[in-house]
């Protein structure tokens, strides 16, 4: 098989129709198709971090859908596509559509071939099927469900205890719009002076979005006011915002949280004087850097699971891999702001190394066998 293959894609009938390799130190992906008894190679590029992807079979059985960055086979005022079907006996690339940029592919249980596609937005999720059967399947559910959900998640919690939930944007300091969602206190018809609880979302490419988040409706059902940002870094909202986030950890990604603050406060919804910053994994950095790194904001801070140290973090990333410099490396490297692995400036932007200058209490919680962000972390703060 050779230990640069990193995926399978199977047919029907359980034999393999494509696989790709993946080499490390030459920081090449392939894509190769059955031919016969063996594979032949269809395409090679090079990718030091964002990898392609198999995805699955196209819809008629006779192709794979490859989620690939391909500017080689861009359209002339059409957006690049992200999705192509390629034909298992021909290998031609085909630009794969929807009405929609997708979040994600639906692939038929049983065939596994493509059915459709989903995009979340706002309003909630929006479908696309390209498979007959799937979308009269879909009709048919929308109808007998019209007006109503399928199930409740949450059948303890009645209508009247839900808080209100609303998007917001506010400016940065350097004028880029920031979006977000603010929750406020059940039953409360205008927000006046509230304290605030700033949300932060991990990944950080990851987002939040307009749907009941059981985090912050129990937080808001106490009486606090729950600010959640879409910062750069997160996705949703083009390639460009998701790469205004690279080497920003400690510094933009930090002061647009704050910024938000100001905002709500100069709005009259927020007291400033009561502001707590609470987040998990990335969220759990962002929650030690507001006492460390963005002094005067916070009154207290919870770190859930949080990165302290980030070149001990990306050193640990390291020692995982059958080789020190991968694109595991690459992709934490690019993202917090380091030339290499060693690279000290990590340093000014680690809470741990700035714990002394907390202006606020940090109460740090983190499960024992964590396998993506090492209690060692919290140990060190």
């Amino acid at each position: 098989m050779g230990a640069n293959v990193t995926d399978f894609l199977l047919g029907p009938d359980g034999r393999s129709v494509a696989r790709s390799q993946y080499n490390d130190e030459a920081r090449e992906w392939s894509l190769h198709l059955r031919q016969g008894s063996g594979f032949r190679e269809n395409w090679e590029t090079v990718a030091p971090i964002e990898r392609p992807a198999l995805m699955g079979l196209g819809i008629n059985g006779d192709s794979v859908i490859v989620a690939a960055d391909r500017p080689d086979l861009s359209q002339p005022g059409r957006p690049d596509a992200e999705f192509f079907d390629v034909n298992l006996e021909t290998g031609a690339w085909r630009a794969l559509r929807f009405e929609f940029s997708p979040d994600a592919l639906f692939f038929h249980p049983v065939t596994r071939r493509l059915i459709g596609a989903m995009r979340r937005g706002d309003a909630g999720p929006v479908y696309a099927f390209i498979d007959d059967d799937a979308s009269a399947l879909w009709i048919t559910v929308q109808r007998a469900f019209a007006g109503r959900p399928p199930g409740g998640g949450y059948p303890g919690i009645t209508p009247e205890r839900v808080a209100a939930v609303r998007p917001v944007t506010y400016p940065a300091s350097d004028g880029l719009e920031i979006h977000g969602y603010l929750t406020t206190p059940p039953g409360m018809s205008e927000a006046g002076d509230l304290p605030l609880v700033v949300l932060v979302h991990g990944g950080p490419a990851a987002r939040d979005y307009l749907q009941f988040d059981w985090w912050a409706q129990a937080m808001a059902s106490r009486g606090y006011a729950v600010l959640q940002p879409n910062f750069p870094g997160s996705t949703g909202y083009g390639d460009a915002f998701l790469e205004a986030g690279y080497g920003e950890w400690g510094r933009k990604m930090q002061t647009d949280l704050s910024d938000g603050v100001r905002y709500l406060a100069d709005q009259g919804i927020i007291d400033p004087e009561r502001v707590c910053i609470v987040g998990a994994s990335y969220g759990g950095y962002a929650a030690m850097a507001g006492p460390t790194l963005d002094p005067g904001v916070y009154r207290c801070a919870v770190a859930v699971a949080g990165l302290s140290d980030l070149g001990v973090f990306v050193d640990d990333a390291a020692s995982r891999g059958a080789r020190r410099e991968n694109s595991t490396t690459r992709y934490w490297n690019r993202f917090m702001g380091a030339e290499r692995l060693g690279d000290r400036s990590l340093d000014a932007r680690s809470p741990a190394r700035l714990a002394d200058q907390a202006d606020a209490p940090i109460l740090l919680i983190h499960g024992r066998d964590d396998t993506v962000v090492p209690i060692e972390q919290s140990r060190i703060m």
